[in-house]
């Protein structure tokens, strides 16, 4: 089974919910918590994106709003640990206010700058960045970077926390 990125945005009560208990981690990380737009799958494309930030030399401000995006440092709840079968990692969680950094910070990115970084050739664009994809790697992710954007400023003008996790 292919491990991919998971996020949810997360209301106030389900959030606490998700703290004080691992059937509601469980819910949550099996799509039955909130409703399905507010869910992301972000496939593989985190490692991608964070790689081509690099090599574009992207801010540091949104460097680092990309990777709090795609990895808290923020654990939902430890009690969830010894639920590892049920998802990859621990999920994390970013607070209300972490999101509407982060959703400034990627907002803030000319994304079609960063991604002409990469070679116009679909083999050399993968090398790039480290990966055997099938066809240049461009438009998935610029796709979900989009994704991501609007996920993130959804959830700010919302007031919702997100959970990420790999599933």
């Amino acid at each position: 089974m292919a491990i991919t990125q998971q996020c949810a945005r997360v209301p106030a009560g389900v959030l606490q919910a998700c703290r004080r208990s691992t059937e509601a981690v469980d819910r949550l990380c099996s799509f039955r918590a909130v409703p399905r737009s507010d869910y992301l799958d972000l496939d593989w494309a985190g490692a991608m994106l964070v790689r081509v930030f690099e090599l574009a030399g992207v801010d540091d401000v949104s460097v680092v709003a990309l990777r709090l995006a795609l990895t808290s440092r923020d654990e939902l709840t430890p009690e969830y640990r010894d639920h590892l079968a049920v998802v990859w990692d621990p999920p994390m969680v970013i607070t209300p206010e972490v999101v509407v950094e982060v959703a400034g910070g990627l907002s803030a990115v000319d994304f079609d700058a960063v991604v002409a970084v990469l070679p116009v050739d679909a083999e050399g664009a993968g090398q790039m960045l480290g990966v055997d994809f099938d066809g240049h790697p461009r438009g998935y992710l610029t796709g979900h970077f989009a994704a991501l954007c609007d996920f993130y400023a959804g959830a700010a003008q919302r007031g919702l926390a997100i959970v990420t996790w790999d599933d």
